[in-house]
């Protein structure tokens, strides 16, 4: 089985920090965020990283050749279908108060651009 280099960790670690980076400024808008909301960023932002890993290791076993890039962007695809409301900001923070996502309306805006939808 192959075993992860403190190069994959560090990757897989950072993973999600684009998609925090997108996802905080609409946080900080927020003024009562739902503790479910909270809580299922946590635990999406945890999966993730869990997911990618074993992902990852998969595919190393496949062929210990190939390139993190291409082996993320395969994640990445998967995840987005298994995970929709990941990138879905409606849906991810469908149960904020209205007040809070009218605050946080530019910032949803600007992640629903960068993640296309």
């Amino acid at each position: 089985m192959y075993r992860l280099t403190d190069g994959d960790k560090r990757l897989i670690d950072e993973s999600t920090r684009p998609w925090s980076m997108l996802i905080d400024p609409i946080l900080e808008k927020m003024e009562e965020l739902p503790e479910e909301t909270s809580e299922h960023i946590k635990s999406l932002t945890a999966q993730y990283k869990k997911e990618l890993a074993e992902f990852y290791s998969k595919a190393m076993d496949e062929d210990g050749k190939r390139l993190s890039g291409p082996i993320f962007m395969e994640f990445e695809e998967k995840w987005a279908g298994d995970h929709p409301e990941f990138y879905d900001m409606d849906k991810l923070f469908e149960k904020a108060s209205d007040a809070d996502r009218e605050r946080a309306k530019d910032a949803i805006e600007a992640a629903k651009e960068t993640f296309g939808g």
